[in-house]
């Protein structure tokens, strides 16, 4: 197998929103986040109709109390799924353009042994074993490393469209072949 490498490239806002989007969507949307939403449904009701006890005789009272959830599920959604969301896409934009890495020259390459990234004259090596997951997004290639954190790979890197497919194609089969190969020396 030969490796594959990019050209040199810099990080465009684009494409670190695409990283903020799967990101969202594998950590955000997901019913991980269920707990959460229900947790924050459940203090808004029973504050809301805490807050109102002693306005209504007993029929008032089961509709303030129905309400009161109703509201409180509405209030959460918004909350959990539109404000949450909002505040860490902005925060990811601030981070975007503060940070000098997205500015910096870079380049990727892919081989048996794992993903070298290159910014400047430093190189680091990540194992397939520290890839966990392997990404395709309309504006980038994500190899992510943890839950929260992605090497990003514009499109833009490659020569054609063709190239970033098989760039994909081949991280995620090392990355398979990897996991496969850690889950099979678990088994035995």
């Amino acid at each position: 197998m030969t490796d594959l490498a990019t050209a040199p490239y810099r990080i465009d806002f684009a494409s670190y929103n695409a990283f903020v989007g799967a990101w969202l969507k594998r950590t955000y949307f997901t019913r991980r986040n269920l707990p959460r939403f229900l947790l924050f449904a459940v203090l808004i009701a029973a504050t809301s109709f805490w807050n109102s006890r002693g306005y209504a005789d007993t029929i008032g009272m089961v509709i303030l109390a129905l309400i009161s959830i109703l509201g409180g599920l509405a209030l959460s959604a918004i909350v959990t799924y539109a404000i949450a969301p909002a505040l860490i896409w902005l925060w990811q934009a601030i981070v975007y353009f503060t940070a000098p890495l997205p500015k910096r020259l870079q380049s990727a390459r892919l081989n048996e042994s794992g993903v070298e990234k290159a910014v400047g004259d430093e190189r680091h090596l990540t194992g397939w074993n520290g890839i966990h997951d392997v990404v395709e997004v309309k504006k980038a290639i994500l190899l992510f490393t943890n839950r929260n954190c992605a090497m990003i790979v514009p499109r833009s890197a490659f020569a054609t469209p063709r190239a970033a497919t098989v760039f994909f194609e081949m991280a995620e089969t090392l990355s398979i072949r990897a996991k496969r190969q850690v889950t099979s020396t678990e088994n035995i």
